[in-house]
């Protein structure tokens, strides 16, 4: 932690369900033709004949694999009623796996909801795996199916990713269904499945507890993140500065920054050092109070440390001194941005704040000076510009 951080923000304090459902099939849907034409008889990678019907489901409405998702319960339904679909749902996962042009996250996340829909735990395994090997990493969409009417039990869907080898995929897996779960406000179940990976070793990391870290955060709970950390500690999983950012956005936001002080105190102890993160929301905390100099401070102490400042960062500022109704401060701090994708932003930030309060001569001050600076003004502040200008003109 930088040594003048932590005075510089105690000068800003103010005291102020267990069972697997299966997808019955409609009986309404008419069954596709079994005799779908191979497009390519001598491929390596041809599809058994007895799912040449899910292919047909597959190609002849969307003609590609990125429209899995609405086709899902009849591709489901389809593969749970085959005589045996053990042995023709992972062949079938297999070829969609291997032909799509191009595979995408969302073309996997398609897939992993097909195989949960079909109750085929070995394809859900396979698919798992075999988007980690393409570099398809799970995303917040890949577990998305789990809620009240999930079609797979939680504790059905944790018994089959631990069967995938133990490794960064089995983590990764683990990562994106605490994820998942957080998303969707299942906060018990999140815990639930990061006390399952610590009991069993499946690789959790700081990263698993990030999710529940956040949204404890943002609920302003501040003793159960607490309460996190020490089970972290506990199991030897180092806390990252993200750990701590979420913390310290979240009593930032609600300008608490004798609190904020605290928590970078304990930050220097573990010998954790801020990021561009950190001082944003120690940015924003300033400005929230009105403590404008203190967040120009701030923003020069990352330069000085040599840390990137960004452009969002800026924008606590504009926005401060816009609040306070300081324009000439405004427009003076974003003239004074030397990196030139963040001050045409924040010009362009200030330009149009002006337009939507109707500030005329504002608007043109900001137009001059991008000008001056050889900046392209935006259409929406250039066109503000020339009409209050063609309208001034009309009135003389």
């Amino acid at each position: 932690m930088p040594p003048r951080l932590l005075p510089c923000l105690r000068s800003l304090s103010l005291t102020s369900r267990l069972h697997t459902q299966t997808i019955p099939r409609n009986p309404n849907t008419s069954k596709p033709p079994l005799t779908t034409k191979n497009p390519n008889p001598n491929s390596n990678h041809d599809p058994p004949s007895t799912i040449s019907h899910l292919l047909h489901l597959l190609t002849h409405q969307s003609n590609s694999l990125y429209s899995l998702s609405p086709l899902s319960p009849a591709l489901a339904n389809s593969i749970s009623a085959l005589p045996n679909p053990s042995s023709t749902a992972l062949p079938f996962f297999r070829w969609a796996t291997v032909t799509a042009p191009k595979p995408t996250s969302a073309l996997y996340d398609a897939l992993v909801l097909l195989a949960v829909r079909s109750n085929h735990p070995a394809s859900l395994v396979f698919l798992l795996v075999e988007r980690f090997r393409h570099g398809c990493f799970n995303t917040s969409e890949t577990f998305q199916f789990i809620n009240q009417n999930s079609p797979i039990s939680l504790q059905t869907l944790i018994q089959t990713i631990a069967l995938i080898t133990k490794g960064t995929a089995r983590k990764n897996a683990f990562n994106a269904l605490v994820a998942a779960l957080c998303k969707a406000g299942n906060i018990g179940d999140a815990r639930h499945v990061i006390d399952e990976m610590l009991e069993n070793s499946h690789g959790a990391d700081v990263c698993t507890f990030h999710p529940l870290i956040s949204i404890f955060s943002r609920m302003r709970e501040k003793e159960k993140v607490e309460e996190l950390f020490d089970l972290m500690r506990g199991r030897g999983i180092n806390i990252d500065v993200a750990c701590y950012n979420f913390l310290l956005s979240s009593l930032c936001y609600e300008g608490k920054l004798d609190e904020a002080a605290e928590l970078l105190g304990q930050m220097g102890q573990e010998k954790i050092k801020g990021d561009s993160r950190t001082y944003d929301a120690l940015v924003f905390g300033a400005c929230k109070v009105g403590k404008l100099d203190g967040a120009i401070d701030l923003i020069n102490t990352m330069r000085g440390e040599g840390i990137t400042v960004l452009y969002c960062t800026y924008h606590h500022v504009i926005s401060g001194f816009l609040r306070a109704g300081s324009f000439e401060d405004a427009l003076g701090f974003a003239s004074s941005i030397e990196n030139e994708g963040a001050a045409i932003e924040n010009l362009e930030l200030l330009g149009r704040r002006c337009v939507k309060g109707k500030m005329v001569a504002e608007a043109s001050m900001v137009a001059r000076e991008m000008k001056s600076r050889g900046f392209e003004v935006g259409e929406k502040l250039r066109r503000y510009v020339e009409e209050m200008a063609t309208v001034s003109h009309a009135h003389c």
